[in-house]
């Protein structure tokens, strides 16, 4: 028997997210209610929680720095009204195939699970799975509501909640994860995974591409490959957009580059010193 899988999608109201979504529902998530998984959107910012389908409306505030506190929250939420062995939480940059989903869920050899992408951050001696794309079991999830006060949320939620679950001797398993770097169609094989990582601002590209890399992850799934020529200008076009992508260029040689953002600083600071008198 399969076990239930409870699918909680990290929304926000800020660019991409709504453009993602929006591909999300035509695709993977369709996939997900034809195997009878619920995916419920949770998003920050209301004075009362609600749930209006697809959407959980949460009191918690919906910047960067309430993710913690939006995942607790939907995990309260999600005890008390839902039905579950697992949840799945995942963000909108992603893609899920389904079918491996729940095939990973149903093989895995522990009844304690948190998988996903497992990263080690050794200054805070501390494993973790990546924020994209975090698979809890119940009894998981129970612990980390029960002692929700140790969850630290001065550091990036992800890395919080590897803190709280090695605390609670809840251990790190590997999942089934995949980076998707450019053009899907520039693979020559995507591995077998159930999670694909699309946001590509890192690897040069607009983040408007995400959301046709993920239709994209779709036909390949389903086997709805496009002709030869429609593939290969394809990622002529993303290859050509990264080229002028003015962003990447700004990101890369000017922001990560100490010495000249403060010098640029301090030219900033010099201006506004002279408008203001």
């Amino acid at each position: 028997m399969n076990k239930k899988i409870l699918i909680l999608l990290l929304s926000s109201k800020k660019y991409p997210s709504p453009r993602n979504e929006y591909v999300q529902n035509l695709t993977w998530i369709k996939d997900a209610q034809n195997h009878n998984i619920e995916v419920i959107q949770f998003i920050g910012g209301y004075k009362n929680r609600i749930y209006e389908k697809p959407f959980l409306k949460l009191t918690s505030g919906d910047a960067i720095k309430d993710v913690g506190f939006k995942t607790i929250e939907s995990f309260e939420w999600a005890l008390e009204n839902r039905s579950f062995d697992f949840i799945f939480r995942v963000n909108s940059s992603s893609y899920v195939n389904i079918e491996k989903l729940i095939q990973f869920v149903n093989n895995a050899q522990t009844k304690v699970l948190y998988a996903g992408n497992v990263l080690n951050l050794k200054m805070l001696d501390t494993k973790f799975v990546s924020g994209s794309g975090i698979i809890l079991d119940k009894f998981s999830v129970k612990k980390i509501v029960i002692n929700k006060d140790i969850w630290d949320h001065s550091i990036i939620d992800d890395v919080a909640l590897g803190k709280v679950c090695k605390t609670l001797n809840i251990p790190t398993t590997d999942g089934e994860f995949f980076a998707i770097k450019k053009n899907v169609f520039s693979y020559n094989k995507l591995e077998s995974s159930y999670h694909f990582r699309c946001k590509l601002e890192d690897y040069g590209y607009p983040r408007f591409l995400e959301s046709i890399n993920m239709i994209n992850l779709s036909k390949i799934q389903n086997n709805n490959l496009p002709s030869k020529i429609t593939v290969k200008l394809s990622i002529f076009i993303f290859e050509f957009i990264k080229l002028i992508n003015l962003k990447f260029y700004l990101n890369f040689y000017i922001f990560h580059n100490r010495h000249l953002r403060n010098r640029l600083r301090k030219y900033k600071n010099k201006l506004l010193g002279v408008f203001s008198n």
